[in-house]
């Protein structure tokens, strides 16, 4: 089983560590280099504070290029990571084209750390740690039953969550748990952004959206894998960043 710490997280940036070894960035949406020398900055933080040696630098969700700070990373940054302790660096490609090249070079001007880029986060893993085979179903969100006992659902079955009444419902392709618990913590508790508020009532699993699809009076309806016809319903305020978010996860 993966043990997965959220440590810190912007709307640009969500920081983990994996098994107390590995500092996981997942980036997302378009950046300034002001933004790129945040997040950057909240990862050194990390790899010094909990003594890190590896990095899976997560860019799927990244959009357009990052070049501009390019420089700032080759001659400042990246030397400071190595100080602190960094040794190889896992890359995985965004499928936009600019978030993808930007990516290749910073590569190109590495002559520090070891570092490779790859498409698929297993890959990107086996590669960083040099496992060859592992499990990466067995990552678990520990949700309270009515009776106080902690169950354990799988985070990549769970389709969306819903909220009523002070508590929420979690719904897994085969499963519902219900708990109290907000919204807004149980998200604190979930990778983002895999896991997009999209309503005031709803989380969805973004891995799992099929389509996005606009209703009359200006509404958005998301449908989720394996759910038929039913569907999400997307706030107003939520649609525009959720909009861009899938644009790069489902072209």
């Amino acid at each position: 089983m993966q043990k997965i710490v959220k440590i810190s997280g912007k709307s640009f940036i969500e920081i983990f560590i994996i098994n107390d070894s590995i500092l996981y960035a997942n980036w997302c949406g378009y950046l300034n280099v002001d933004q790129v020398k945040e997040g950057c900055q909240a990862m050194l933080d990390a790899v010094v504070k909990y003594k890190l040696h590896l990095i899976l630098n997560d860019n799927r969700l990244l959009l357009g290029s990052f070049t501009q700070a390019i420089n700032w990373l080759k001659n400042e940054y990246m030397s400071n990571l190595v100080r602190a302790g960094t040794t190889r660096i896992a890359f995985i490609y965004s499928r936009d084209d600019a978030a993808k090249y930007s990516i290749n070079r910073l590569l190109e001007v590495n002559t520090e750390y070891e570092g490779q880029a790859f498409d698929e986060y297993q890959e990107a893993f086996n590669w960083l740690t040099g496992i060859t085979e592992i499990n990466f179903t067995n990552i678990f969100l520990k949700v309270p039953n009515k009776l106080g006992e902690d169950i354990s659902v799988i985070i990549k079955d769970i389709l969306y969550i819903s909220s009523l009444d002070n508590q929420i419902t979690i719904f897994t392709k085969d499963s519902e748990y219900t708990c109290k618990k907000s919204l807004k913590s149980i998200l604190e508790e979930l990778p983002q952004p895999q896991f997009y508020r999209v309503h005031r009532s709803f989380i969805v699993n973004i891995h799992n959206v099929t389509s996005m699809k606009y209703h009359a009076g200006g509404a958005y309806r998301l449908y989720i894998a394996g759910l038929g016809e039913e569907f999400i319903p997307v706030g107003r305020s939520y649609a525009i960043s959720l909009k861009e978010t899938l644009r790069n996860l489902l072209e």
